[in-house]
């Protein structure tokens, strides 16, 4: 009887190495935030993660932390650059009006830089960064949540 090896449970399995759990949760975390559900990639990453909680939590606190002071910048300002673009751009259309027969110099500057282009592209950019400020926002405050 005392030549049986001992059965090796469930629980008594060697557990990952830190580094293999944490790949293995980032790679599940990417496949998971795509579609916006990164709470749920936590509870599926099974018993392995519970050990890195506290210490991923800390470390997804400060990335979080970092990552929204510039956003937060970005996102502040990108209301008043739309604004004065839009008042630039309609400050060139008064001139252009008033003095529809440019300096040749001007003229030549006019096509390199494509101005009717930049005219309807300016706004959209600034539109496009935006959205994407706004969605660095929702992925801040879900590591945030994360992190709790």
């Amino acid at each position: 009887m005392g030549d049986r090896a001992p059965s090796r449970s469930h629980f008594s399995r060697r557990p990952r190495s830190i580094a293999l759990t944490f790949n293995i949760f980032a790679l599940h975390c990417r496949r998971v935030l795509y579609k916006g559900c990164l709470n749920r990639a936590i509870f599926r990453a099974g018993p392995a993660f519970i050990s890195l909680r506290s210490p991923l939590g800390i470390l997804v606190a400060g990335i979080a932390h970092e990552i929204n002071n510039p956003v937060n910048f970005i996102y502040g300002n990108i209301t008043y650059v739309n604004d004065y673009a839009g008042d630039i751009l309609k400050l060139l259309a008064m001139y252009q009006d008033r003095y529809p027969e440019a300096d040749t110099e001007i003229e030549v500057f006019l096509e390199k830089i494509d101005i009717d282009f930049l005219r309807e592209d300016l706004l959209k950019t600034l539109s496009s960064m935006k959205v994407g400020s706004d969605r660095i926002r929702e992925i801040v405050l879900t590591l945030r949540n994360l992190a709790r």
